[in-house]
């Protein structure tokens, strides 16, 4: 029959249990990793939406005689073209 020390059960116990929690780590982060890759993805198709808005209200502001400057933090600027007419 086998004989087992408490010393031998602790030692088996602590390594499933480091086995154990770097599993779950490891399937926590790939989860985690899958929600961020498409959360990045979807945030990047709406961003080539708003750029394409941005440079069609660009484009018709400049139709109308004025120039936008971007000043930051997504401000702009807006002043009547020299060579705009009145």
């Amino acid at each position: 029959m086998f004989r087992f020390t408490i010393r031998e059960l602790v030692l088996v116990t602590v390594i499933v249990a480091l086995a154990v929690g770097w599993w779950v780590a490891r399937d926590t982060a790939a989860k985690q990793r899958a929600e961020s890759n498409a959360l990045i993805s979807s945030l990047q198709q709406e961003n080539k939406g708003l750029q394409s808005r941005n440079a069609a209200i660009l484009k018709g502001v400049y139709f109308i005689g004025y120039s936008a400057q971007d000043t930051g933090g997504g401000k702009f600027e807006f002043k009547r073209r020299r060579d705009a007419k009145p």
